[in-house]
């Protein structure tokens, strides 16, 4: 913030999702790692504090799973580029922190962890109001998924890049590109169409398939997210809205990696 000047703030649910992997993490395992999709609500305030809820969910070497409730609070800053630091352990300044980058209305943010956090992650939050429904989602979305499985085989990992269409009815359909890596390093591309059903909230809430894949979208329709795991299988899907005519790419961007 600027000196004699009030301090930016945040005020709102939002909702996140959290996709990656943790060298060891909450692993017995010898040589293990851990592979992890956690889910849940940051409710910033203006007095610059945050609380959050959620589920930690992961998967050790081999498929066994901890899954376990998180909660805490937190502080916040935010500065006048949208650069939102959150620190988890403010009794301890900087050593559980996190920056995420807020778009300039405030509704989604993104953020990707880095030589501060330790781990590799991408993340991504939205903003959740009143008011919302199947309608929100609406359309065609430029989709992209990253999926990690940590089973017996050994790690494997999936991504894929397409479009999916939603209508006010609660289903979908996805078409795009898919690409595969193996536990033994063997590569596969294909083209894939899949299809599926949603559901969202009055509050934005939005679920895909199953209560094992919650999400969020925004209250515009403009991006929306989910978060996947079952057994050893691990997501996050993120999508954002397909405009026909769009200039792209005439401003600054904030990029976040998602491995």
């Amino acid at each position: 913030s600027v000196p004699g000047q009030s301090p930016l703030r945040l005020s709102g649910n939002y909702a996140f999702g959290v996709t990656g992997g943790r060298p060891k993490g909450n692993c017995k395992v010898q040589n293990g790692s851990e592979i992890m999709a956690n889910n849940g609500r940051f409710i910033f305030k203006v007095d610059g504090t945050v609380s959050w809820t959620g589920i930690e969910y992961g998967v050790c070497t081999g498929g066994a799973i901890n899954s376990a409730p998180n909660q805490g609070n937190g502080t916040y800053k935010l500065s006048t580029e949208g650069l939102t630091t959150i620190d988890f352990d403010p009794t301890n300044p900087g050593t559980r922190v996190i920056h995420v980058h807020m778009r300039a209305d405030r509704q989604v943010a993104i953020g990707a962890g880095h030589r501060s956090t330790g781990d590799p992650w991408g993340a991504i939050l939205i903003k959740t109001s009143s008011g919302q429904s199947n309608q929100t989602m609406v359309g065609d979305h430029h989709l992209v998924r990253s999926v990690q499985i940590n089973d017996s085989q050994g790690l494997a990992t999936h991504t894929n890049l397409g479009v999916a269409s939603f209508v006010g009815g609660g289903t979908y359909t996805e078409k795009g590109q898919a690409h595969g890596v193996s536990p033994t390093g063997k590569t596969v591309d294909s083209v894939y169409s899949s299809k599926g059903t949603f559901r969202v909230s009055a509050d934005g809430s939005l679920t895909a398939g199953s209560a094992s894949r919650p999400g969020a979208v925004a209250s515009d329709g403009s991006a929306f997210f989910w978060v996947g795991r079952t057994g050893p299988r691990v997501e996050l899907t993120i999508g954002l809205r397909r405009a026909k005519k769009t200039r792209y790419l005439s401003r600054d961007w904030r990029v976040a990696g998602f491995g």
